[in-house]
């Protein structure tokens, strides 16, 4: 898949190892211009990007804020294929950034800069630097097929009864350990 540089310094996208599913990307930020972002209540913000001690170019995100973050690529994506963009696993763990919309979607049609839409889902601001791996891209076929509006239900394909959530959740019960009656065990020191 051939990919655009918006700009020289952006940092090259690549697959951390020959066996890797998906290829790093990171975000291009430049000093003193501003991120858009929203707050807990949706309210639309912009950020500044600052420069630390070290040169390092960051924004930092505060807790439950959601920020779109440039990556200075446009990506050319092949005939029936799409990209997914997910977060990188470390980022979820140890800093609570997560994708806002879990899994970005990119279309072969969309030829504009590539975002990455994350959140602080932690409770302390997190500072996001520029040229930082914090998601991947997979690329994966597209498979659409026709819609086409029907008048009659759709009928039954297996013996499944219920709807959101029926299938697994007896087995999990089953097992899950009994909670005794009575009042909380007082901790002894």
């Amino acid at each position: 898949m051939k990919f655009y540089k918006l700009n020289k310094n952006v940092e090259t996208p690549a697959y951390a190892t020959e066996k890797s599913a998906g290829f790093d990307i990171s975000p291009f930020l430049e000093a003193d211009t501003k991120i858009r972002c929203y707050n807990p209540h949706n309210k639309e913000m912009f950020l500044p990007v600052r420069v630390d001690g070290s040169g390092r170019i960051y924004a930092q995100i505060l807790p439950d804020f959601r920020a779109l973050l440039p990556t200075g690529l446009v990506l050319d994506i092949s005939e029936d294929k799409y990209v997914a963009i997910n977060v990188r696993s470390s980022m979820a763990l140890k800093y609570g950034i997560v994708l806002a919309n879990q899994t970005a979607i990119i279309d072969e049609d969309y030829t504009n800069e590539t975002f990455i839409m994350i959140q602080n889902t932690g409770d302390t601001p997190v500072q996001i630097f520029s040229g930082q791996r914090i998601a991947q891209c997979t690329i994966h076929n597209r498979n659409a097929e026709a819609l086409e509006e029907t008048s009659v239900p759709v009928d039954q394909k297996t013996d499944r009864e219920g709807g959101l959530g029926s299938t697994g959740t007896e087995a999990i019960q089953e097992d899950a350990p009994k909670k005794k009656a009575g009042r909380p065990k007082k901790i002894v020191e």
